[in-house]
């Protein structure tokens, strides 16, 4: 296998193979020297492999997998050829004419907008569990962050109904608890001393964290089955310069925020306060409204994506203006437009994003009108098309180390750093 190979994932059923999946194969970085594909398993995840009963290879002594750059769920079956094993296929059975495949579902190749790998999530992990969600009414809660004390929080609770979104309310969250100022706070970053800035920051943190929950578990009626926040969830660990590796991928009209790096030594001269309340955002939704200073410092240090992946809730970080240009260059905008044309609730909202679907955020948004904060936080939990519809798909977007300038100063920076959430 090589850097470029498509892999069919399936499992055996009455006589056929039953597709589930599609990953192209990417070229780790730095190579593993026993094989182009494969790579030791990231060290945050050996844990998780290793209750799943995975173990490690007996000549590298590590964990090793296949180095995926792309995945994504398929629906779709292939005559079996009664062994179980990797198979090469003559041709690619969900494109093109394949007499050996009856496909019952499709998915679109990604869009040449974002020149960024991409890895789809797992979450919900079986069709089953999906279903579950079209067939039912959920709750997914968007969240739009300011630095303001006077803007704060503005969440939008988004109600589904089989598979369509029926109704939104929106509530706003002043910051009653403000956190210091960013000019004080800008040395602890700048030194990487995050346990100084939890020290500083914990006491507003703490608050403002239980505040939001309450208010989002009150919006949403209950826990939500999602929330989706637009912000980033860890300070950068880019020993080059300021930025996070999935801040420096390449979308059609998105120009991304430069996230603080606590790796480069240089202080970062804008006021990025707001990022803080981001990732009290992410801690509120990991541990339900309250933390201690210790976990409120394990937040920090280690940053909160792969936390946020194992709980019981789907937790994104988005970026409105990159999920809007996403869709629209996926071809995707009338239809998300076709689907909230009926909504309840958020007719002024509704319009702002239908406009920002057809011309894009640029060309529409007007900064400083809560107008346009709340239809953020409406794109925001727009989010969750992918875990409301199955015609809808999740992906990340980290670029090639080689290509940018970002240079990881920790092992598995980029989990560290997390990622943006794209729906397509």
């Amino acid at each position: 296998m090589v850097p470029g190979d498509t892999l069919y994932l399936g499992y055996r059923d009455n006589g056929r193979i039953a597709l589930i999946g599609r990953m192209r194969l990417g070229r780790p970085d730095p190579p593993s020297g026993i094989s182009p594909v494969f790579t030791p398993v990231p060290a945050v995840l050996v844990a998780d492999f290793a209750k799943h009963g995975y173990s490690a290879d007996p000549v590298t002594e590590r964990m090793m997998g296949l180095f995926v750059e792309e995945v994504e769920p398929v629906v779709g079956t292939v005559a079996s050829q009664g062994r179980l094993t990797i198979t090469r296929l003559l041709c690619d059975p969900l494109e093109g004419d394949a007499p050996m495949v009856t496909t019952v579902g499709s998915v679109s190749e990604p869009s040449p907008a974002v020149a960024a790998p991409r890895t789809s999530l797992a979450s919900p992990s079986t069709r089953m569990e999906k279903l579950a969600a079209v067939l039912g009414e959920v709750s997914f809660v968007g969240v739009d962050v300011a630095g303001r004390s006077s803007k704060g929080y503005d969440l939008c609770d988004l109600l589904w109904s089989n598979g369509a979104p029926a109704r939104a309310k929106f509530k706003r969250i002043p910051h009653a608890t403000p956190l210091p100022p960013t000019s004080s706070l800008r040395s602890s970053v700048a030194a990487g001393d995050l346990q100084q800035l939890a020290a500083l920051t914990h006491a507003a943190a703490a608050s403002t964290g239980e505040d939001l929950w309450k208010v989002i578990v009150e919006i949403a009626g209950s826990t939500p089955s999602g929330i989706f926040v637009d912000s980033p969830s860890a300070f950068a660990r880019n020993a080059a310069g300021h930025g996070r590796l999935t801040e420096k991928q390449s979308i059609l009209g998105v120009s991304f925020q430069s996230t603080p790096s606590i790796s480069c030594g240089n202080e970062h001269g804008a006021d990025w306060g707001w990022l803080l309340y981001g990732m009290v955002a992410f801690a509120a939704c990991l541990h339900h409204g309250h933390f201690t200073l210790e976990e409120w410092a394990k937040a920090l240090d280690k940053g909160l994506f792969v936390s946020t992946q194992k709980t019981h809730i789907v937790v994104r970080e988005v970026f409105p203006t990159a999920t809007v240009s996403h869709l629209r260059s996926r071809g995707r905008a009338h239809q998300v437009q076709s689907l909230i044309r009926d909504l309840r609730g958020a007719d002024a909202e509704r319009q702002v994003v239908e406009a920002y679907l057809k011309s894009g955020v640029q060309v529409v948004k007007q900064p400083g009108q809560s107008l346009f904060d709340r239809a953020d936080a409406l794109v925001a939990a727009l989010s969750s098309l992918p875990y409301a519809r199955q015609d809808f798909d999740e992906s990340l977007g980290w670029p090639q180390t080689r290509s940018v300038r970002w240079r990881p100063s920790v092992a598995d920076a980029r989990l560290v750093e997390g990622a943006i959430a794209l729906p397509g």
